[in-house]
């Protein structure tokens, strides 16, 4: 595929929610959606920490080993995020676990099940990114 600039991760997750839905494998969505939150709440988080005047060595302290569990907890703190986004970026990240870290009793779905759980999850992430303005502002470039 030639490379296409696009605004935003948004073209990117809607294309990957239309593939899985069709091939019902949401590897990609389900991955793609938990990065795209976490870069979003790495930016929104930074920009926060910045406008407090919170010394940069600490900033990066903070933001070192953040995931997304944290980064939802932080953005509600913030008041980006209201109790169910943030629920439900909690719940990506633990999707995007089970696909990742393969461990026993952690299993994801697969088929018809991973489209009625997975569709919702990948739609409330493309919600959530196109409704915060400081998500519109990424820039990709995808090859």
């Amino acid at each position: 595929m030639p490379g296409a600039w696009n605004k935003g991760p948004i073209p990117n997750l809607e294309y990957e929610l239309e593939e899985a839905k069709k091939t019902k494998d949401w590897f990609n969505a389900i991955i793609h959606s938990a990065i795209q939150l976490e870069k979003f709440g790495y930016i929104a988080i930074r920009e926060y920490l910045e406008s407090k005047q919170v010394e940069p060595k600490i900033s990066d302290k903070l933001l070192e080993r953040i995931n997304l569990r944290e980064i939802a907890d932080y953005l509600l703190l913030m008041d980006v995020i209201d109790k169910q986004e943030c629920k439900t970026i909690q719940k990506i990240g633990e999707e995007r676990n089970k696909f990742v870290h393969r461990k026993t009793g952690s299993n994801y779905f697969i088929g018809t099940r991973a489209n009625i759980e997975y569709e919702p999850l990948v739609k409330a992430a493309i919600r959530i990114l196109k409704e915060k303005p400081s998500a519109e502002r990424f820039v990709v470039f995808r090859f």
